[in-house]
């Protein structure tokens, strides 16, 4: 009988470089197709631009354009697979990227995204994937930046950049690890997006369809406590607007709510030591409050222009078509201790005696707002939406009783998602300390799997 061949430990010191071209089948970029479809319409592929892309390494699918199936077959260059890596080459932000997964296929990208192919033989894609999310490595992108009126990455150089490469056996484990706390933010992420989607399904529901209300004048049995619902009037009144609840004003928000806009700031700041700023890319499309792009500033920030946890606040512009920020608001999370409002943001500064700042906050994460933001959009390039018009939105105000209870039934949904984010934040910090180290190799993956089980 043979002995076998005794397994040779290759250590961090003797590690191998490499550049990225020598461990890929395929450095290439997207293509730009001539018309998009609406998400509704038949065999749709989703159509991944950089803005999509962020910088922790996520994808925001809120963000996808559609194409048909004839076009997504006729860029065949372009055509994504399953653990593909995009980098965004192109605009102001290069360097963000991700990968694709299965769940985004059939898909396909634009031409500032650069597409990553990994060789499975030589390097292992999600490893890769960590070693280009790297701030070294982001700068030595950005250094590489062609002088144009838009910076941009060409692919050569984006193949020359060098990291190690372990053997792949360690680079499946150090990919592991750094996977179980990616993984584990991800799936807080999806919890935080049922929670919100559960808040604003109760919003709906008392203050939009006014289903207590009308479950009272049915004489239906309501699965509420008592004292709740002895709150809620049992008739509905013809208003300007239609029925609304007995009691209960139409107003707009000029009379309870006024604006301070934001400022522009200086791009050589960014990543200082600051506040973060907290412009178009932190808010969601269609509301909420976006943590994937957030960078600090560290220039001047009066104090007019910073915002504090529980702070709303608006876009009243939007660079694309689509006017998913026209007129989105966010509020700030308690894992944000201060933030500054930019050129494109305008904080709500409330009159408290006369509205529940919650209140407001889900009325206009309703559709019926956002509705009304497009419908008065101005501009064809960028959106924008008035001043004037974003005051004079009009909502159902029920009384004080009423607005406590929702804003109490609303923040604990609250409390549990920042709940989430906080273990996100620690998660987050945990892969930002390991990653480097790990690459590296001045830390070993035994020493950090222990590390990830006290994170996790």
């Amino acid at each position: 009988m043979t002995a076998a061949t005794p397994t040779v430990a290759v250590k961090p010191n003797e590690w191998l470089r490499g550049a990225l071209s020598s461990v890929c089948t395929t450095i290439t970029k997207g293509t730009t197709p001539k018309d998009f479809v609406e998400s509704d319409a038949d065999s749709v592929v989703n159509y991944i631009k950089s803005e999509s892309l962020n910088y922790d390494g996520t994808i925001d699918e809120t963000a996808f354009a559609k194409i048909d199936a004839a076009t997504h077959e006729a860029l065949k260059r372009s055509q994504l697979a399953e653990n593909d890596i995009l980098i965004s080459i192109a605009g102001a932000k290069l360097g963000k990227c991700g990968s694709v997964q299965r769940k985004h296929l059939p898909a396909n990208t634009n031409q500032a995204v650069a597409i990553v192919r990994v060789d499975p033989r030589k390097a292992h894609w999600r490893f890769v994937e960590y070693c280009l999310r790297q701030r070294t490595l982001t700068q030595a992108i950005n250094s590489g930046v062609a002088q144009s009126a838009q910076p941009n990455l060409n692919l050569t150089d984006l193949g020359r950049i060098e990291f190690a490469l372990p053997p792949l056996v360690e680079q499946r484990a150090i990919a592991a690890v750094l996977g179980a706390l990616d993984d584990k933010i991800e799936a807080n992420r999806r919890i935080n997006a049922t929670l919100e989607a559960m808040a604003r399904a109760l919003f709906k529901s008392w203050f939009v369809d006014f289903d207590p209300v009308r479950a009272k004048m049915e004489g239906r049995d309501l699965a509420m406590a008592p004292d709740i619902v002895a709150l809620f009037p049992d008739a509905m009144v013809e208003g300007v607007r239609g029925l609304t609840p007995a009691g209960w004003d139409m107003r707009a928000l000029r009379d309870f709510v006024s604006l301070q806009r934001g400022t522009t700031y200086q791009s050589a700041l960014l990543d200082d030591e600051g506040p973060f700023l907290l412009g178009l890319a932190s808010i969601a499309p269609d509301g909420g409050f976006r943590s994937t792009s957030l960078r600090t500033y560290g220039g001047d920030c009066p104090e007019k222009m910073l915002l504090r946890p529980g702070d709303i606040y608006v876009s009243l512009k939007d660079v694309t078509q689509s006017g998913d920020l026209l007129g989105a608001v966010a509020r700030v999370p308690k894992s944000i201790p201060v933030g500054r409002l930019t050129q494109d943001t305008l904080k709500l500064i409330f009159d408290r005696n006369a509205i529940e700042p919650t209140y407001v906050y889900w009325a206009l994460r309703q559709p019926q707002y956002r509705a009304y933001c497009r419908a008065r959009s101005m501009g064809t390039t960028n959106l924008s939406l008035s001043r004037e018009d974003f005051l004079g939105y009009e909502l159902p105000i029920p009384s004080e009783a009423e607005q406590r209870i929702v804003a109490r039934a609303l923040d604990a949904f609250d409390s549990r998602v920042e709940l989430n984010l906080q273990i996100n934040a620690t998660l987050a910090l945990t892969r930002d300390l390991l990653l480097p180290r790990l690459l590296s190799g001045a830390l070993r993956v035994r020493d950090a799997q222990c590390m990830v089980g006290d994170a996790a």
